[in-house]
């Protein structure tokens, strides 16, 4: 008892090195993050990468592993994303060298999804693909309009019957956002979370935070989120991990082409 302690001392101590300490500063973005273990050393990860001066990569993943096992695999693929995202602008490219990286040296029956979102400021794009992970959420206030983004993609770390098939399979996606917009990239955390009655918070009551919240700036949409979901599971023991990153978009490529020509 006292080994495995220190063992989930050890992967507690693995895992809060790994999470970002701050946000990055990305002209015309507003960014901020929900992140919540279930227990002593959890199965999500969410990174920042920087890919070049106007261009950050962000990752939100889980780990089918938690404890000391889950901690490492979450270290491979934090090292395998930031050597391989750097100057890199398509999604699934990434991702497919990062599956490349970790897939010989993942113990077998554990994986990753993982929602890669990669922003250039200067294009005012936005990049994206999943391994097999929730879809990325784009919530547009000016319309009032809610959208699913889900790109295809095999989890990482699968033994593939053909090791092209994740490769070949991978797709990215890429939008420009309009002026107010927000994008939430989480783990099934979020909507699997539940109360005492064991109801989960759902799809359903997350849909309807975001279309009322959907207008606030990322650092307030977080907030409400988190009070909303305190007050629903009302102090139950969480059962699987909480990780949500939100963007928002605060101008347009019009206003940016404006302010930088003048």
């Amino acid at each position: 008892q006292e080994r495995l302690q220190q063992e989930m001392h050890i992967a507690k101590q693995i895992q809060q090195t790994l999470l970002p300490k701050e946000f990055p500063e990305l002209e015309g973005y507003d960014i901020s993050s929900y992140y919540a273990a279930a227990k002593e050393v959890g199965g999500d990860y969410f990174d920042f990468v920087e890919v070049d001066s106007d261009t950050i990569g962000i990752a939100v993943a889980d780990v089918s592993g938690k404890g000391v096992p889950g901690a490492f695999v979450m270290t491979m693929i934090r090292t395998a994303l930031r050597s391989e995202a750097r100057g890199v602008k398509d999604a699934a490219e990434v991702l497919a060298k990062v599956n490349d990286f970790v897939v010989g040296d993942m113990k077998r029956g554990m994986f990753v999804t993982l929602f890669y979102v990669i922003i250039d400021s200067k294009r005012r794009r936005l990049n994206f693909a999943s391994a097999g992970h929730n879809p990325m959420i784009l919530h547009r206030p000016s319309r009032n309009k809610t959208y699913y983004l889900n790109p295809r993609g095999f989890p990482i770390g699968i033994s593939l019957p053909d090791k092209n098939l994740f490769r070949e399979s991978i797709k990215s996606d890429t939008i420009a956002l309009a002026e107010d917009d927000i994008v939430l990239v989480y783990t099934d955390g979020v909507t699997e979370a539940m109360n005492r009655k064991r109801r989960l918070f759902g799809e359903e009551r997350f849909l309807k935070l975001i279309r009322e919240s959907g207008k606030k700036s990322a650092e307030e949409f977080v907030d409400i989120l988190k009070k909303e979901m305190n007050v629903f599971t009302e102090g139950s023991e969480q059962n699987d991990d909480i990780t949500l990153v939100a963007v928002k978009e605060r101008t347009s490529a019009e206003k940016i082409e404006f302010e930088r020509a003048a």
